[in-house]
């Protein structure tokens, strides 16, 4: 590449260095593709150029990557690229300095140009060519001197040279886009890759034009590493599951652990490659055929496969079955098994394995539903069963289905017993069962049964406060009643008042002769009375019977002396009631002296 001094030297006044940082952020790569084994492009055709790429294998072990500039706002504007000494080091040079050389091929051009890629069709290597470039812009101008060390004075490659006095330009700029970042070389090489140079660059915001050097503080210059290196060294297996839906065909150790693996497959018969491409390591409902893959994983490491086939599934590759019991030439996981009467529920038209027949049961069909149900209880017309089926009834059909209305019921009676209690009572309840007929009583709620002697009803203490319930079923020997219910209302002691008059409580208590005296009202009738403390505990329980005075109309009362088997030193609670009265009365009583 020829220049001209005078170009270079207004060239060099546009580069001259201007203080602050540059809008430049940096440098950055990205492979293209690594290559390790040859292989033919995907989509060429046989006999093509494209077909025999790189039949010389010179690009076998190389990797081909972008090199990025980046920026910080989409309107910046990368004017050049470039190396400025002029005898006084002012720059860095600009190099890219690889191991073992840069693959550059020689149909093409140091930097990107319109005239070189219209011939790339033919020359499919061309695409991995070593350049520079400012976006593929097709102003890209190169101008300058370029002082070599041992080399040329054109520009003939772009690897392993310092560039002295040197730029690369687009008139205006190239402006940073969406993505912030400018292609400026693709470099394709087997080895390490150092990359620097120095950046003039149009900010954004206006002002003055800025430069920046990969080689300023607080910059490095960028290095590369092989990517693929590991995986050169690896060997592709492949297997085929015939015996599996899809015919998976696995690749085995493909990749160095860069998932997931994009496999692209060519049909060694008819030549072709197949559309699409298959994530790995497993590819499935690859059509039957014999290929080999090309491997790129997702740091774009190529590699290639031997040839192996795929199967029609659940056969051998040369033909015929895996697995064929009954040697009909059906493969015993095609098989399609069933019967060939339409009235079966196991018949198949297609049926390749004749199997006995199966049919359902009378009354249902294939699949176990009534053919008839008009009532909707799961169980068929044919076979309902009418009768009681109420488990209470004497009658009762435990193999009933139907509820015909013929149920019969043992006649009860009603319990007989105080309707209120408190908590701590013993209370006796009884029924008036029928001459022959048994009773099992029970307390589901409130209570305790204590006893029940069929001939002197239940005795029950009652346990709780709240609703309480007495239960009694009347049986004979063949049949039993429904559970006949007594409620009682019971009360604790937290539920009285305490302070009415005398009068109203239906009964009273006095303190004399080193005991609790008992009155209750004249006319009262029989009293009943029980004495707990303050928590509820029953202490002592009993009657007290009064009679009237009608004649002379007087308001006598009937005391008693309690037997109480207590001291009567603490707080005591008083009930009482009488015969002719629907509630206890409460009395709290102190402490007697």
């Amino acid at each position: 590449m020829s220049t001209s001094s005078l170009g270079f030297l207004v060239l060099g006044l546009l580069f001259l260095p201007v203080a602050g940082r540059a809008q430049w952020l940096g440098l950055s790569y990205a492979v293209d593709t690594a290559f390790y084994a040859p292989m033919p492009l995907p989509g060429s055709a046989p006999g093509s150029p494209a077909e025999a790429f790189d039949s010389a294998g010179l690009l076998e072990g190389s990797t081909s990557y972008w090199i990025y500039a980046h920026f910080s706002s989409p309107l910046d504007r990368l004017q050049a690229v470039y190396a400025l000494n002029s005898g006084n080091s002012l720059t860095p040079p600009w190099k890219v300095q690889a191991e073992c050389g840069c693959f550059e091929h020689p149909f093409g051009s140091s930097v990107w140009n319109t005239l070189t890629w219209p011939i790339s069709p033919l020359f499919p290597e061309l695409a991995y060519d070593s350049y520079f470039t400012l976006d593929h812009h097709p102003g890209t101008s190169i101008a300058g001197t370029v002082p070599l060390i041992n080399g040329p004075s054109n520009l003939t490659a772009i690897c392993n040279l310092n560039l002295e006095d040197v730029a690369m330009y687009v008139l205006g700029g190239v402006t940073a886009g969406s993505d912030l970042r400018i292609p400026i070389a693709h470099i394709t090489t087997c080895g390490p890759v150092d990359f620097q140079a120095c950046f003039q660059v149009s900010p954004a915001a206006g002002g003055p034009v800025q430069n920046a050097c990969t080689t300023d503080p607080g910059w490095t210059p960028l290095h590369i590493d092989p990517p693929c290196a590991d995986y050169a060294l690896m060997t592709t297996e492949v297997w085929v599951d015939a015996l599996s839906p899809g015919t998976p065909v696995v690749f085995e150790d493909a990749g160095a652990g860069a998932d997931p693996l994009e496999i692209t497959l060519f049909d060694v018969e008819d030549g072709s490659w197949l559309a699409g491409t298959w994530s790995g390591p497993t590819a499935i409902g690859i059509p039957p055929g014999t290929y080999f893959a090309a491997i790129k994983d997702s740091e774009t490491c190529r590699d290639t496969t031997g040839t192996f086939c795929v199967p029609p599934p659940f056969e051998f590759c040369g033909g015929g079955c895996i697995n064929d019991g009954d040697g009909d030439g059906i493969c015993d996981e095609a098989e399609i098994p069933g019967c060939g009467d339409e009235q079966a529920c196991n018949y198949e038209p297609a049926y390749t394995d004749l199997v006995p027949c199966v049919y359902p049961e009378p009354g249902y069909d294939c699949d176990g539903a009534c053919l008839a149900d008009g009532d909707g209880d799961g169980v068929c017309d044919p076979f309902e069963v009418g009768g009681c089926m109420e488990p209470y009834a004497c009658n009762f059909d435990p193999a009933a289905t139907d509820d015909d209305g013929s149920c019969t019921f043992l006649a009860t009676g009603l319990i007989a017993g105080p309707a209120a209690s408190m908590v701590g009572a013993t209370e006796t309840y009884t029924y008036p069962a029928a001459p022959g007929h048994s009773v099992t009583w029970s307390v589901p709620a409130g209570g305790t049964l204590l006893s029940a002697p069929a001939d002197a009803g239940a005795q029950v203490i009652w346990t709780t406060p709240g609703l309480g319930t007495v239960s009694v079923v009347e049986a004979n020997d063949t049949c039993a009643s429904a559970p006949v219910l007594w409620g009682v209302t019971v009360e604790s002691p937290s539920d009285v008042g305490i302070g009415a008059a005398a009068a109203a409580w239906g009964c009273r208590w006095a303190a004399g002769g080193g005991g609790l005296w008992l009155e209750v009202p004249a006319g009262a009738g029989r009293v009943r009375w029980l004495v707990t403390d303050v928590t509820g505990r029953l202490l002592a329980q009993g009657t007290l019977d009064s009679t009237s005075d009608e004649e002379s109309g007087s308001d006598s009362v009937k005391e008693a002396q309690l037997a109480l088997p207590f001291g009567t030193a603490q707080m005591l609670v008083l009930r009482c009631l009488p015969e002719r009265g629907n509630a206890w009365s409460t009395r709290l009583i102190s402490p007697l002296p």
